[in-house]
């Protein structure tokens, strides 16, 4: 069993499988092995066949409780949202101070719109351990979501204080000053992140929404074009390419970059939303009612056929 935990931290899962496939023939119900083989799917990116194995053992969660946080970020990956959230508390009822379980049970909580859940989440480490960034972070989010962008701006410029290197970290302070009205300070800011080469992925997208929230079109397209020059396959740079091409009234080129986002990624949904509304904007109902309908005909739910990460 130690020799198959080490080789799946190594990623070495030939020799796992080696190890496991042996002793789960002559004792299927063995609670270790099929808490190691559920881990080495995990890391496979094989989570419905992880779930299916952690269930056949999860009886014994309470005697071994990682098998809690085990199953929580299956069912998390799995869009098993609620489910994911029983299980992780599963796991916190038993080690309360396991920043990594308060991290997911947070996001499930947020996931499912409950951003009042995740902020008591998130508040029970910061009451025990001394503060860090990802909480911070997290915790900013959460009252983002709860509409509280002066709250939000504290835990932001907190985790910045902590992390002052990180992009991301400094772009959610920049969102939360232009949501709690220091809209040029914001955009400012977010300007100086997207000049930078570490931080433009990170501020860039936001940059251009927020031009288009301020109505300057014409500068919401100049950021969204230099991001598809940097990533020319990326649907997300694509479809905002779109949007600020709508919004200049160029149809023809939003057209062109919501088409091109769409054959990059079928499953990308903003893109087909954008294009059919773009569509019916136009005067072309019939093609808003196919771009629609064959996005439906792909069944984002059958795990068969899951929805794109990017």
């Amino acid at each position: 069993m130690g020799r198959a935990d080490i080789a799946i931290t190594r990623g070495d899962f030939t020799t796992a499988d080696e190890i496991l496939d042996p002793i789960l023939r002559a004792t299927p119900d063995n609670f270790m092995a099929n808490y190691l083989r559920a881990t080495e799917l995990i890391k496979r990116q094989q989570y419905a066949a992880a779930d299916e194995t952690l269930g056949h053992v999860s009886t014994k969660f309470p005697l071994f409780p990682a098998g809690y946080y085990l199953q929580g970020m299956t069912k998390l990956a799995l869009g098993q949202l609620a489910q994911a959230e029983e299980a992780l508390h599963g796991y916190l009822n038993n080690v309360s101070d396991d920043r990594r379980a308060v991290w997911l049970i947070a996001i499930a909580a947020l996931q499912q719109h409950s951003a009042r859940r995740a902020i008591e989440y998130l508040k029970l480490p910061l009451d025990k351990l001394p503060a860090d960034a990802t909480t911070l972070t997290l915790l900013g989010t959460a009252y983002m979501a709860d509409r509280k962008p002066e709250v939000a701006l504290r835990q932001f410029e907190a985790a910045a204080a902590l992390d002052p290197e990180n992009p991301q970290i400094k772009t959610n302070v920049a969102i939360s000053k232009i949501d709690s009205g220091q809209t040029e300070q914001g955009l400012a800011q977010l300007e100086q992140l997207f000049a930078g080469e570490a931080g433009a992925s990170a501020a860039g997208p936001t940059l251009v929404l927020s031009e288009l929230r301020a109505q300057r079109a014409e500068k919401a397209a100049e950021v969204a074009a230099s991001l598809v020059e940097r990533d020319p396959g990326n649907p997300l740079y694509l479809t905002l390419l779109g949007e600020a091409r709508a919004a200049q009234q160029d149809y023809a080129g939003a057209e062109a970059a919501f088409r091109t986002a769409k054959a990059h990624d079928p499953r990308f949904t903003p893109a087909t939303r954008d294009l059919a509304q773009l569509y019916l904007a136009t005067g072309r109902a019939d093609h808003a009612k196919k771009v629609l309908t064959d996005l439906l005909s792909k069944k984002p739910d059958d795990l068969s056929n899951p929805p794109s990460r990017k």
